[in-house]
């Protein structure tokens, strides 16, 4: 993960230089739809899954991944043709650039790496998905500057999504029993049971990334340093995921008798870590953001200080959320507290983008992450509270 990390930060120079900032924040524009997209496919998986495969022997885990698969390809087909719509409406991109870049970063909703963390082998995470996908954005950056064409990186990142999901499948399923027969009922029933992870996943991706499109719509004028900090944003989440998956594989893998003594320690450490985090992350942001963009963009302390509040309080949403309000049992608790903050946090976002700007979104991400975090807080406590009196 951190490869991909340091690959994705030193692309935002490289293409600032070679297309400039104006294609580069089309292209920004193009990813937040493609994660939307992806987190639609996705149907809750992400969330879900690791846990659900933790559980299961061998051949169970094997089956579900067959299913899992049937029912997000179908999504997939789908999404892609209204994804790829949008994005060349406001992308600003020629429309071959944004419906390539679409279908390339919405293929990572196709992917196993849930599966694999279930299984507790990030080493596979690391060379079938990390890699593939890094090798691709350095490929795709040489492209960009033989062809100084968007295309030629578009191209290549899909490419590596594509190989990385069949050797990702061929390791996964190896030794795996006759797969079930894509019927509309299994499907069905498939993504039935993922009712709570998709509300959960859906809504946190929509609120997150509808402030790039909100911005984009309303604030133009503010989609440059937005995108960048944004992107900052991104790339801090993509550092946590780490922490996200050990603690979603640690806390349930010791057994109902273990379970409440982790909550309290997973507890306990994200919400002090998260402070500081938050701290460090608001003083780095606008000196990131000047040396990514070779200084062509300046991101205001207006937006630094409420993207370094919502990376502080990311920590706690994922661990005392993602992970620990599964791991309790609560992923329909986990469904509200997202689904409440994603709607109210869209509707101040665009009042927020009409009274104060760019900097106002920012703000509106802020005060919602820390609310719904102090919300799951409060909800696991009460239940730790109650399982110390049974």
């Amino acid at each position: 993960m951190m490869l991909t990390f340091a690959v994705g930060v030193l692309s935002v120079p490289a293409l600032i230089h070679q297309v400039g900032a104006g294609a580069w924040a089309g292209l920004a524009v193009v990813q937040s739809i493609a994660a939307l997209t992806t987190v639609l496919v996705s149907f809750g998986w992400g969330a879900t899954g690791p846990n659900l495969i933790a559980r299961l022997g061998v051949e169970e885990r094997r089956q579900a991944l067959i299913r899992s698969a049937y029912a997000r390809l179908v999504l997939y087909v789908f999404a892609l043709p209204i994804a790829a719509g949008i994005g060349v409406s406001i992308s600003g991109l020629p429309a071959s650039v944004a419906v390539l870049a679409t279908a390339g970063y919405s293929l990572q909703s196709l992917g196993v790496v849930w599966f694999f963390v279930g299984e507790a082998r990030p080493i596979r995470v690391l060379l079938l998905d990390a890699i593939p996908r890094a090798v691709g954005v350095v490929v795709g950056l040489a492209a960009v500057w033989v062809t100084q064409s968007l295309l030629a990186f578009a191209a290549s990142i899909t490419l590596a999504a594509l190989l990385s999901l069949a050797f990702s499948y061929r390791v996964a399923l190896r030794g795996a029993g006759p797969a079930p027969r894509p019927t509309p009922s299994l499907i069905w029933s498939e993504l039935a049971g993922q009712r709570h992870g998709v509300v959960t996943t859906s809504m946190a991706s929509l609120y997150y990334n509808s402030s790039l499109i909100v911005v984009s719509v309303i604030v133009p004028s503010a989609i440059e340093p937005f995108a960048l900090a944004f992107k900052l944003y991104n790339y801090a989440g993509a550092a946590l995921v780490p922490v996200l998956q050990f603690a979603q594989s640690w806390l349930p893998s010791g057994g109902p008798e273990h379970l409440a003594g982790r909550v309290r320690v997973a507890v306990r450490a994200a919400l002090t870590w998260s402070i500081a985090l938050a701290v460090v992350a608001a003083l780095l942001i606008p000196t990131m953001g000047s040396l990514l963009s070779v200084g062509a963009v300046v991101i205001p302390w207006s937006m630094a200080i409420p993207f370094g509040v919502c990376i502080g309080a990311m920590l706690v949403n994922q661990v005392v959320g993602q992970a620990g309000l599964v791991a309790i049992g609560s992923a329909s608790i986990l469904a509200l507290t997202t689904s409440v903050g994603a709607l109210v946090g869209v509707a101040l976002q665009g009042a927020a983008a009409l009274v104060v700007g760019g900097p106002g979104v920012a703000m509106a991400l802020a005060i919602v992450d820390v609310s719904v975090a102090c919300w799951q807080f409060l909800v696991v406590r009460r239940w730790s509270k109650r399982t110390d009196l049974a």
